[in-house]
């Protein structure tokens, strides 16, 4: 091997160095990542379960609209997507009508600070509660509204639950 006169250009890639900064650069940015979703992930499940309710008190108030006794009840006794009255129900509320389940629940949504004001206020009007103050109500239900949970009539409370129907 002889030594050049002449500098020449690193041939076999990046030095030890290179690689090494580049690996910290890259660690970075996932962890900046992944705490961003995650983060992101928490807000779509809160958002998720303020969904299902307002769903919840929409579908009741068009079965309600129809004004049909048979309906009310079919929709007072659901407990989970797959009863018989769901596939009755469809009929008045369209093929994509499936009670969904809470992705949170409502005691740990309104006790996570991190939740915006405005996703309490949804709670509380989807409830038939208000707080325009953005905090969810000091008497929030508790029967059916955990994690999992279907909040169907039936779930929680029968003729005391905010979306039961009555004629």
């Amino acid at each position: 091997m002889l030594q050049l006169k002449v500098r020449r250009r690193n041939r076999r890639g990046v030095t030890v160095i290179e690689l090494t900064i580049a690996m910290i650069v890259l660690i970075f940015l996932a962890l900046a990542s992944f705490f961003t979703l995650s983060n992101l992930s928490s807000d779509s499940k809160a958002e998720a379960s303020v969904s299902v309710l307002e769903k919840m008190r929409l579908w009741g108030d068009t079965v309600l609209a129809k004004g049909v006794q048979t309906d009310f009840d079919n929709f007072n006794t659901i407990q989970k997507p797959e009863d018989q009255q769901v596939q009755d129900l469809k009929k008045i509320l369209g093929d994509n009508f499936r009670p969904q389940n809470l992705q949170v629940s409502l005691a740990a949504l309104c006790a996570n600070a991190n939740v915006p004001g405005n996703l309490k206020n949804r709670v509380s009007a989807a409830l038939g509660l208000s707080s325009p103050d953005g905090q969810c109500p000091a008497n929030l239900p508790t029967a059916g509204f955990g994690e999992g949970q279907y909040p169907t009539p039936a779930n929680t409370g029968g003729t005391a639950s905010p979306f039961y129907i009555a004629p």
